[in-house]
């Protein structure tokens, strides 16, 4: 199940694609991949979270950070879950 993350923000295709993008991008950079969202470091994640923030002001209305929470766990679900 799970429900759709664009339709509940109610984000602009674009908007949303390009967000979940730079996300991704830190996650490669900042995460280690191959490890599940339990398993990363939260110093690494506070990174993302902040340059996510000053990149795309508009997440600070999101408490707890959990747009960019989402984009990270479904993206480490994925790149994690593919083997070693």
């Amino acid at each position: 199940g799970g429900y759709n993350l664009q339709d509940k923000l109610g984000w602009p295709a674009v908007e949303y694609d390009e967000i979940r993008t730079f996300v991704v991008h830190l996650a490669r950079e900042y995460l280690n991949v191959r490890k599940p969202w339990g398993k990363q470091s939260k110093e690494q994640l506070q990174i993302i979270f902040e340059k996510s923030k000053v990149r795309y002001p508009s997440l600070q209305e999101y408490e707890g950070d959990w747009v960019v929470s989402d984009f990270l766990k479904v993206y480490l679900k994925n790149s994690s879950g593919r083997g070693n």
